[in-house]
């Protein structure tokens, strides 16, 4: 069996909704299929029958090597937002979500990624009295929709604990076009 490397260092586990689900670098044993680009269907792999991507197992992924031995200041100053925006559903320390920055192919867009994410989640949670796992899930189903529609997020993330009127108006709130995560067959 072929392994798969993540060359999007925060984008290893789009995940179950209820879990740990960062966008990328730490993949919970739980973890939904994320959608990737670059790889073809094989190994626990389920291709989109809207598109060429094609959805794969997480827990099948693994870290791609460090790409960029320092980021810029800015650069840690905007990941120390994103993590203490997100710190309640995603605990990891801001040195681990700096290091998984620093695995990104495209560290800038990855930000720029987990910052429109930032801003769907903050205006949705804060309009509304919402319990852990209803941000938890609220999360997840961003992860997803970050790299893939709306109705397909909608579709795999499967709302338990948001009303699906709740979830569409979530990910109404992303704005940005679908960005599947790249891997590579190693």
């Amino acid at each position: 069996m072929s392994k798969v490397v993540a060359l999007s260092a925060l984008a290893l586990s789009l995940a179950a909704c209820t879990s740990e689900p960062p966008r990328a670098g730490r993949a919970p044993a739980s973890a939904a299929p994320s959608p990737a680009t670059d790889v073809a269907p094989s190994a626990g792999a389920s291709a989109s029958a809207a598109n060429d991507t094609v959805w794969l197992d997480p827990a099948k992924l693994e870290r791609g090597p460090v790409l960029h031995e320092r980021l810029g200041e800015a650069q840690v100053a905007r990941i120390t937002r994103l993590q203490a925006a997100f710190a309640e559903v995603e605990p990891t320390p801001v040195e681990k979500w700096i290091d998984d920055f620093r695995r990104d192919r495209d560290p800038d867009g990855e930000i720029a990624i987990w910052e429109a994410m930032a801003g769907a989640y903050g205006t949705f949670t804060g309009a509304r009295t919402l319990t852990l796992d209803q941000k938890k899930e609220a999360f997840g189903l961003l992860l997803l929709r970050s790299g893939a529609s709306a109705e397909e997020a909608l579709q795999r993330g499967a709302p338990a604990h948001l009303t699906r009127e709740d979830a569409a108006a979530l990910l109404a709130l992303y704005r940005e076009p679908p960005k599947p995560i790249g891997v590579t067959p190693r």
